[in-house]
C-alpha cells in the first residue's frame, strides 16, 4: 500500500491532520494537504497522486464539486468527496460531479480504508474500459475508412452496372407502363389513369422508378426515355378513349429535366397530332420542385404546352416549400394531394389542415384537386365530405398492365364509393 498516494484538500486544520494520521496508519502517502481548490489543482501538477479526498464545502473561487470535475477532466484521477452532512441534496450533488463516493466527517479509519480500495479498484476497471474503448475507437477508424473506401468502389460499380444496363433497358424493350385508375367520387367510375413507368429487370425482377429514375437524371436518358413514355402512353390512350368515353384523361410524370424551350411542346404536339387525341384527355404532372426553381424559361415552356391545350397538374403539392405568389406564376389546372398528407388526414389534424388548405387554395385559384393513395375508407370519406372530386390509390386498385386496365374500362368497373 505504500506506493498509494493521497492528496487531502481540507480547510480544517484538525480535521485534515486527522485524515493524514489515519491514512499513514493504513499505510497510504500524503501528496499534500491544501486548503483551498485552487492550491489542488496547482498541487497536482507538481505533487502526483493516485486519488483525492475533497471536502464538500471548502474555501476557494469555486467549490469542490468544480474542483473535483476539473481533477477528473484533466488528471484523472478518482475523487472522494468529505462531507458533513450525508444529506439527500449532497448525494446529488456528488452523483452529477461524477465523484467515486463520499465519506461523512468524522472519518472512520476502517470506512476510510474500504472506501479507498474500493475506489482505487473501480478506478482501475474505468481506466482499462477507457483504454479498451480507446483501443476500439482507433481500430474501427481504421477499419470504418477501409470500410468507407470498399462501400465507395462498390456504390462505384454497383452505379456504373446501372448506367450501362439503363443504357440497354430502352433497346431491350425492358421498360412497360402500368396504369393506376382515377375515380369520381360521385359515380365511382374511372374517370383517368396516372401512367406509371416499371422497370421489368431480367435477374432483379420489377424495379420501380424511384430506385432507377435519378440516375436516368443524372446520365441524361430522361429525354430518350421520358420520350418512349410519352409515346407510348398517348397510343394506348387512344385506344381507350375509342372504347371508353371522351373525357377520359391520363397523366404522364414529366421530370424538370424534359422541361426545354421549344422542345417539350414539340414532341407533345406530334404525339397528340400522330395518335388523333385531343389535348384536354392529356395531362403532365410536374412535382412540386419545378414550381420552387420559379425559372422563367420552365414558365414558358408550361405556357406554351397550356396553349397547345393539354392539362397541367402539380404533384407533391405541399411537400416543398411552395406557396401562393409561386404557384400563380404557373399555369396548372390541377393540384395533386400528396400520399404524405393522405395518410395522416385522420391521424394528425396540422394534416388535416393543411389538406383543406391545399384544397382551398386550389378552389380560389379555380383549380381542380386529385388526391393519390387513398387506402382506407376513412380516407375515401374524408374526400367525399370535402367534395374532392377524383381520387386515386390502393383502396380502388395498384397500378396495373394496359391489359388489365383495359378489361376494367371495357367491363364498365364502377367502384363502391
Amino acid at each position: 500500500m505504500s506506493d498509494i498516494k493521497v492528496m487531502i484538500v481540507e480547510d480544517e486544520a484538525l480535521i485534515a491532520q486527522q485524515l493524514k494520521k489515519r491514512l499513514e496508519t493504513l499505510g497510504y502517502k500524503v501528496s499534500d494537504i491544501v486548503d483551498s481548490t485552487e492550491q489542488a489543482v496547482q498541487s497536482l501538477c507538481v505533487n502526483p497522486a493516485n486519488l483525492v479526498l475533497m471536502d464538500i464545502v471548502i474555501k476557494g473561487n469555486t467549490d469542490g464539486i468544480h474542483a473535483a470535475t476539473r481533477i477528473q477532466n484533466e488528471f484523472k484521477l478518482p475523487v472522494i468527496f468529505l462531507t458533513a452532512y450525508a444529506d439527500e441534496k449532497t448525494l446529488q450533488r456528488a452523483e452529477l460531479a461524477r465523484a467515486y463516493g463520499y465519506l461523512v466527517k468524522p472519518v472512520q479509519e476502517r470506512e476510510l480504508n474500504a472506501m479507498i480500495r474500493i475506489v482505487l479498484n473501480r478506478h482501475a476497471r474505468d481506466r482499462e474500459l477507457l483504454d479498451t474503448i480507446a483501443a476500439v475507437e482507433r481500430l474501427g477508424k481504421n477499419i470504418g475508412a477501409t470500410a468507407n473506401r470498399l462501400t465507395k468502389q462498390v456504390i462505384d460499380y454497383n452505379q456504373a452496372t446501372l448506367d450501362d444496363e439503363l443504357k440497354l433497358a430502352l433497346e431491350r424493350q425492358q421498360f412497360e407502363l402500368h396504369y393506376q385508375p382515377q375515380v369520381c367520387l360521385k359515380t365511382g367510375s374511372i374517370v383517368g389513369a396516372e401512367a406509371l413507368i416499371r422497370w421489368n429487370h431480367p435477374t432483379r425482377g420489377q424495379i420501380g422508378p424511384a430506385d432507377f429514375i435519378s440516375t436516368l437524371e443524372d446520365t441524361g436518358m430522361i429525354n430518350e426515355v421520358g420520350d418512349w413514355v410519352i409515346n407510348a402512353a398517348c397510343r394506348q390512350l387512344k385506344s381507350w378513349i375509342d372504347i371508353s368515353i371522351e373525357t377520359f384523361n391520363l397523366s404522364i410524370n414529366i421530370s424538370s429535366k424534359q422541361i426545354k424551350p421549344r422542345d417539350l411542346e414539340i414532341k407533345i404536339n406530334e404525339q397528340l397530332s400522330l395518335h388523333q387525341i385531343n389535348p384536354a384527355n392529356l395531362e403532365l404532372e410536374l412535382t412540386e420542385s419545378i414550381v420552387i426553381n420559379n425559372k422563367p424559361q420552365k414558365i414558358a415552356v408550361l405556357s406554351a404546352l397550356k396553349d397547345i391545350g393539354v392539362i397541367l397538374s402539380v404533384d407533391d403539392f405541399g411537400t416543398g416549400y411552395s406557396g401562393l405568389s409561386y404557384l400563380q406564376k404557373f399555369p396548372f389546372d390541377i393540384i395533386k394531394i400528396d400520399r404524405e398528407f393522405v395518410c395522416n388526414i385522420t391521424k394528425n389534424e396540422k394534416f388535416t389542415a393543411i389538406t383543406l388548405a391545399i384544397m382551398n387554395l386550389a378552389e380560389s385559384l379555380e383549380m381542380r384537386t386529385i388526391a393519390e393513395g387513398v387506402e382506407t375508407r376513412e380516407e375515401l370519406e374524408f374526400f367525399k365530405r370535402h367534395y374532392c372530386e377524383v381520387v386515386q390509390g390502393f383502396y380502388f386498385s395498384p397500378a396495373v398492365k394496359a391489359e388489365e386496365f383495359t378489361e376494367m374500362l371495357l367491363s364498365g368497373k364502377v367502384f363502391d364509393v
